[in-house]
Formats: structure tokens, C-alpha cells, sequence
């Protein structure tokens, strides 16, 4: 039987069991306790799903994401199990082997508690992998879920290789008069430097997929950072970077992942409190209502540090934040907004109440209330995929969101880079390009865990944060 017959391989049909053996615990645990809740749980899931299938341009991908849920359901429901193909390791009905099953599991029946997803989250951030599942921790599971990339044990060095032009005088101008500049991807005609840009455009757009099918599964797509081809991405950046802050510069222990999200669906779910740059941890507008799902364009004005943390006492950038857009960036698939520098009066007025509070969302009404000129608004658009934005600190942005479904919500990714010396974060030191490439997948997810919870003042995190699967689910305490 063949894969388009419904037939998996060993390692994917084992991340399908693992999933469904962990959602089937989970919805056995919230129909006891609330039957509406679970009916509720059960729909967002499906719409979450359905949305971001909406988002797939490969009829392969949707193929396959369709197929992996349905193996997903079948086994969850009870009513089917998954075709598995001949593995050298002998299996049960369920897909694990004897001897493994009988290791992981006790004879007696026992209820498991679903895991305190924050808690686990800080955990795996500080090194503890306990809670987490052994599966999760092998190459194999993230391959099963994103076929195209691979995830390796431990990342051999990259080529350092960057489909960019390298104009620095140019960047350090517009960085020094607007507070931000643009980096676009290169076009050379040599037949040997245009076969690495294709090589690059390849890679993102295998990454943009990744981050696609990821959602549709129900994973952050900041775990785009569980392979390979993401650090690759990054590892490309150094020399801009160098460039800009220094031979000596480092990278913040944190990466994130968007994907932008469609127009009537932006305004749903989160409302910021009132405070301190607008940000503030996410609450829910609706009792019992979804919140945004980590990944989401950041669609509040903001600045994402203080002009003292952001320029030196000799006006050049101790730290820049960088974007890189892996699919088209237009104004309507949910661009970049600027403030310029030049027309931001708050730009470098540390104590004024405006500065890190350019934009306010009132808690009773929703109104936002901003402090800074509209007019003095731009588009960071439009940007080829490859694109580098980078910009200062304290420069005013947000992320719109994609205007219709027609149109295919941009994928990007970011990153925080540091002059030597600078650092932001307790608990974990910066990355150099060696210690980035030398990251194995333990130490990722370390730093997917760290990001979560850092960009966790604009989403909500909860339960379904990330699927059941990933954190191990625990025995009850008996009365």
C-alpha cells in the first residue's frame, strides 16, 4: 500500500500515535468536568485547523496535513488505527513496541492530569527535561510533523553563506536618519552566486510551508526552530549584523515565528491592558473566549525597547531588532508600520510618559489611543522573500494583519542582536554564531520555551498553547 493509500512510515505513524494518545487523555479529562467546555475546546481546535489549512498553497501539503489529521481523529476516537509500513523494530496494534510499552507504562489503570503548559515552559527553558515527552526529544518526531525539513541532533557548522548585498554605508545611514533600514536580497548574474539564491529562496519557502503546516497541526510556528533550515537563515545574518554592531556582536537567546492573521479574525480574542508600552499579559474579551495564538502579527503599536537600552552615548545602536520575511510582504498580507525617527518626537525622550506608551488600548471600551502622528506612518512594504529589516530599540512598529483570504498571510521570523556586552536577559547567556550553530535539539527547544515566554505579554498561553504530545501527561494524586 503506498502513503497516498493512508500507509505511514514508523516514525511519522509514531508522532500520530503519540498526539492522539495524549488529545484522547485530554478530552476524556474536560468532558468530566464541564461537556460544553470540551465541545467548545473541540471546535476552536478544528477551526484553528481549518483556517490555517486555508493558508497551505501546496495541494501536497494540504494532502498531507488533511491525512495526518484524520489519522489523528481516527486514533483518538478509537474507531481505526494507523496502517504502518515494515519496520525493522517489531510493533503492537498500537504502533509502540512491547518492550517499550512496558516500560513506559504501569498494569494498573490510572488517570493522567494534563501538564501545566506554562510551568513546563519554564522548566525546559531553565534545562529541565523532565516533563517533557522522550519522543519529543528525537529527530524523528519533528521530522514526521515537517517532512520537508530536517531537524538533526546536533547542528553541524553552516557555510555562513548570505544572498545579501552588503551596502553598510547606506544601512548606517537610514538606520541614523530614519531608525530603520532595509536589506533586500541580492540578484547577481553569475551562474554560480544565482544558483545560491535559488538554493536560499528554496530554503524559505520550504521554511514558510513548515511554518504553515506547523499551525494547521496546532504548534506554534515559532517551532519552525526545532530544524535546521531556520538557524541556517539566521546563520546568514552575521556578517549584516557585524557590519552594523560590531565583529564582536551577539545574538538574544530568543526567536520568534508569525504568520500573519486574516482581517476578521485580528480583532478577536485579546484586548491589551492598559500600560506600560501597551503591553501586559493577554486577556481574554469573551469568558471562556480563545485568545490570540502565539504567532500572530503584533498588531499593536509598540517599542520593543528603551532608547537607553537601544543607542549608545556615542549615537550608534547597541542592539538592533531584525525581521525576515519568508514569503512576499505586501500592504495587504500583513506588512510592516514604521514611525521614522525623524518624525517620532519621543524617539530618544526616555522619561517622557510617551515614550514606551505610543499607543494605549483603554480595558472597559477597546479604543486605542495612540501618541505619536498618524501621518507620520509608513509601510515597510512591498519586501521579495529574504528581505532584512532592521531597526533600533525604541523605533514604533506593529504588524498588520493579511486583508482577505485570497491573499496568502506573510511568514516571517525575528531575532534580537547585541553590540558585545549588552544583554537583556536573566538566566541565559547570549549566542555567539558558534554557540547558535553548535545547538542541538535539547537546547532549541530551550529557546523556543525561553521565546514563548518572553512574547507572552501579547498572547495568551494556556492548555492549548502547544498540542498535547509535547509535555508528558501526568499520574493524579490519589485522594
Amino acid at each position: 500500500m503506498s502513503d497516498s493509500d493512508g500507509e505511514l512510515d514508523p516514525r511519522r505513524a509514531r508522532a500520530m500515535m503519540l498526539l492522539a494518545k495524549a488529545l484522547k487523555g485530554h478530552q476524556r479529562g474536560g468532558t468530566a468536568e464541564d461537556p460544553r467546555k470540551s465541545e467548545s475546546s473541540g471546535a476552536e481546535e478544528e477551526l484553528v485547523f481549518l483556517k490555517a489549512l486555508l493558508q497551505l498553497q501546496s495541494h501536497q501539503d494540504i494532502v498531507q496535513s488533511v491525512r495526518d489529521r484524520v489519522n489523528v481523529l481516527r486514533m483518538r476516537t478509537g474507531n481505526a488505527s494507523v496502517t504502518v509500513r515494515q519496520s525493522s523494530v517489531p510493533t503492537d496494534a498500537t504502533g509502540v513496541s512491547p518492550q517499550r510499552r512496558t516500560d513506559q507504562h504501569s498494569t494498573a489503570p490510572q488517570m493522567m492530569v494534563s501538564p501545566d503548559v506554562v510551568a513546563c515552559l519554564k522548566q525546559v527553558r531553565d534545562g529541565q527535561l523532565d516533563c517533557v515527552e522522550p519522543e519529543a526529544l528525537e529527530a524523528s518526531f519533528w521530522h514526521a510533523l515537517v517532512p520537508e525539513l530536517a531537524a538533526t541532533e546536533s547542528s553541524a557548522p553552516a557555510t555562513g553563506e548570505q544572498p545579501w548585498l552588503l551596502d553598510f554605508p547606506t544601512a548606517k545611514r537610514d538606520l541614523h536618519a530614519d531608525g530603520f533600514c532595509v536589506l533586500a536580497p541580492a540578484a547577481p548574474q553569475p551562474a554560480d552566486e544565482l544558483t545560491k539564491v535559488k538554493a536560499s529562496l528554496s530554503r524559505l519557502d520550504r521554511l514558510q510551508l513548515g511554518a504553515r503546516r506547523l499551525q494547521a497541526l496546532g504548534w506554534p510556528p515559532v517551532f519552525l526552530f526545532m530544524f535546521d533550515d531556520a538557524w541556517e537563515v539566521l546563520d546568514g545574518l552575521w556578517p549584516l549584523m557585524r557590519g552594523l554592531l560590531g565583529e564582536d556582536c551577539e545574538l538574544d537567546p530568543s526567536v520568534f515565528c508569525w504568520v500573519a492573521r486574516l482581517g476578521r479574525d485580528a480583532g478577536r480574542g485579546v484586548a491589551q491592558r492598559t500600560g506600560l508600552n501597551g503591553a501586559g499579559a493577554a486577556e481574554e474579551e469573551e469568558e471562556d473566549g480563545p485568545g490570540a495564538p502565539p504567532g500572530s502579527n503584533f498588531g499593536h503599536p509598540h517599542r520593543d525597547f528603551t532608547c537607553l537600552d537601544s543607542i549608545g552615548a556615542d549615537g550608534e545602536p547597541r542592539l538592533l531588532s531584525t525581521w525576515v520575511p519568508l514569503t512576499p510582504v505586501t500592504a495587504d498580507n500583513g506588512c510592516m508600520l514604521v514611525v521614522p525617527r525623524a518624525l517620532d518626537r519621543h524617539f530618544d525622550k526616555r522619561w517622557a510618559y510617551a515614550h514606551m506608551r505610543p499607543a494605549t488600548r483603554g480595558e472597559a471600551d477597546g479604543v486605542t489611543e495612540v501618541r505619536f502622528d498618524l501621518q507620520a506612518v509608513r509601510a515597510v512594504a512591498p519586501l521579495r522573500p529574504g528581505s532584512v529589516v532592521a531597526w533600533h530599540g525604541n523605533l514604533i512598529h506593529w504588524g498588520t494583519c493579511c486583508t482577505a483570504a485570497d491573499h496568502a498571510p506573510r511568514v516571517s521570523v525575528g531575532f534580537n542582536f547585541f553590540r558585545r556586552g549588552v544583554r537583556l536577559q536573566s538566566g541565559a547567556p547570549n549566542l555567539t554564531q558558534e554557540r547558535a550553530r553548535a545547538l542541538n535539539l535539547q537546547q532549541r527547544l530551550a529557546i523556543i520555551s525561553r521565546s514563548l515566554l518572553a512574547y507572552s505579554p501579547w498572547f495568551k498561553l494556556g492548555a492549548t498553547t502547544v498540542p498535547p504530545g509535547l509535555f508528558r501527561h501526568v499520574p493524579s494524586v490519589p485522594d
